[in-house]
């Protein structure tokens, strides 16, 4: 895949991750991990994976890591379940705790 740019391939990964879950695992409600999925894409195409990934959290836990403020935006914006670890001391803080507040 070299004659790919790096985005490309990033995206060609998750989307096969997804369609591997959802062909091995039909109907049962197994957890998707990415880490740093989205670090390569532009703007465009993290909106797009950003719906997929909504689409299969339906359905299926996603756990995804990344260190993007932006993406910790959008992903607030767009209501998830968010954990975020603090600076250098990892103090937890999640967005059912901001919620109580």
């Amino acid at each position: 895949m070299s004659c790919f740019g790096r985005a490309t391939v990033d995206t060609v990964g998750v989307a096969v991750r997804m369609a591997l879950i959802d062909t091995f695992f039909h109907g049962r409600s197994v957890p998707l991990l990415l880490d740093e999925p989205l670090v390569n894409l532009d703007h465009k195409r993290i909106n797009e994976t950003l719906k997929e990934l909504e689409k299969m959290a339906a359905s299926h836990q996603v756990i995804l890591f990344s260190h993007q403020e932006s993406l910790l935006k959008k992903a607030a914006k767009s209501g998830w379940n968010l954990i975020t670890l603090n600076g250098r001391d990892g103090k937890q803080s999640s967005s059912e705790d901001e919620r109580s507040k």
